[in-house]
């Protein structure tokens, strides 16, 4: 079969005679327009515009609207082409979009990318974000592997560090430009909830709380023999029902008061589902969407004629009433990301058997990394063993984040440690 080459010509353009595609589908985020710049400046004009000819002689974009856009008094290169209307939509519908369909080789991206860093400092901050974009950590130094949180060594680590009630910690980040935040206290507490934020106000609040699987837990097939939740111990996951709404209202509460979004990870199971509901309709004028948790390797039930748990919900609530589902602090373009993440389950992954609700760090980065700036701050009022603070440092954000148990916040500050970071307690 004989293929039909359609440029027709090189034309050299200014960026601004060039015609804007009204279905040009695709948005470019501020740190997708910096990279294109910082590229430019260093390397000049390497691609060319393509566009098709109008009617009345003037030449519409196909691919290119970004350089245009941004360099809008420069001469650009430009292929022309003789394709029609609807060939050119064809194209314009399926050219980027196959081309962000590519699979990632990590160790050759890792490779390229510290050649292009040896050679231009410019580049640094473009590949990281790059890099985060495809969820390919490149400076392993500073996103240091998760060390095991240590639970089942909790009550002697609580008598090294000698945490109470009230302390506040602060952990110098390895990025040297700002510390993470813990505080040993009660996150549906106003005060306490202020006090570690300290007057900033967090991109987001990713967080897991107590699922109050209390004595149920069997029946919904989440804890096996020997097994027990986390928050039993503060009598936070066996509540009555008024006592767990409360819990999940007055946190949901004080974090969108400090967030620009809060993302909520919870399932509905037998003893939290009334409740569950009640919680939603609690919050219905702040809800920004939903998305769902696909865990493939789900925990068949143990018990008969009930379903297998295999997702969780991730709910999104934000302080402006009836917000859109836009969510203005995200990371990704338009069409880019799917609102259900898949991965294993968490209570595959370290001390699950303490605590079955824990989600993985790959799950919190996923948030992290999609929905929160760099640099910025991420807020969890359940810290448990301390995944998000990891996922912080891991991706380049400032984590506050409270717990309720003295001995968990000891596992939270020996993890961190593990990490080579120096906790510092405040007061």
């Amino acid at each position: 079969m004989e293929i039909r080459d359609r440029i027709i010509e090189l034309r050299r353009v200014k960026g601004s005679e060039l015609v804007p595609n009204p279905r040009n589908f695709r948005k470019h985020p501020e740190r997708q327009r910096s990279g294109l710049r910082t590229l430019v400046a260093k390397i000049g004009f390497a691609g060319a515009e393509l566009v098709r000819i109008l009617p009345d002689g003037g030449l519409m974009l196909i691919d290119g609207h970004l350089r245009a856009d941004e360099f809008k008094n420069s001469v650009l290169p430009v292929l022309v082409t003789d394709l029609d209307e609807d060939e050119a939509n064809a194209l314009l519908a399926t050219f980027d979009s196959l081309g962000g369909m590519a699979e990632i080789d990590v160790a050759l991206y890792k490779e390229l990318s510290s050649m292009v860093k040896n050679s231009f400092d410019e580049f640094e901050d473009v590949l990281e974000d790059i890099g985060d974009f495809y969820d390919v950590p490149l400076d392993e130094g500073a996103q240091p592997e998760a060390p095991e949180a240590q639970i089942d060594r909790a009550d002697e680590l609580l008598k090294v560090w000698q945490v109470e009630r009230g302390q506040l910690w602060v952990i110098p980040s390895k990025s040297g430009k700002g510390v993470h935040r813990l505080l040993c206290g009660d996150s549906t507490n106003a005060d306490d909830v202020a006090r570690v934020m300290a007057g900033e106000r967090a991109d987001i609040c990713f967080t897991s709380p107590p699922y109050n699987m209390g004595e149920n837990a069997q029946t919904d097939g989440y804890l096996g023999k020997g097994n027990k939740s986390k928050y039993t111990s503060v009598n936070a996951d066996n509540l009555d029902d008024n006592s767990y709404f409360d819990l999940l209202r007055m946190f949901t509460q004080n974090a969108i008061n400090h967030c620009e979004y809060v993302f909520v990870n919870i399932q509905m199971l037998a003893k939290n589902k009334f409740v569950f509901i009640d919680y939603l309709h609690e919050f219905k004028k702040h809800v920004v969407d939903v998305a769902i948790w696909n865990k493939a390797q789900a925990q068949p039930a143990l018990a008969e004629n009930i379903f297998t748990s295999a997702f969780e919900f991730i709910l999104c609530f934000t302080e402006d009433e009836f917000p859109s589902r836009a969510i203005r602090t995200a990371q990704f373009d338009r069409g880019m990301l799917r609102n259900v993440y898949e991965s294993g389950n968490g209570s595959r992954n370290e001390f699950a058997d303490m605590h079955a609700a824990t989600f993985p760090v790959e799950f919190v980065s996923w948030g992290i990394n999609n929905f929160s700036n760099k640099d910025s701050g991420v807020y969890d009022p359940f810290l448990g063993s301390g995944t998000t603070l990891v996922a912080c440092e891991q991706t380049g954000r400032l984590g506050r984040g409270i717990e309720l148990a003295e001995k968990y916040c000891a596992v939270i500050l020996q993890r961190l440690a593990d990490m080579g970071l120096q906790p510092e307690l405040v007061s």
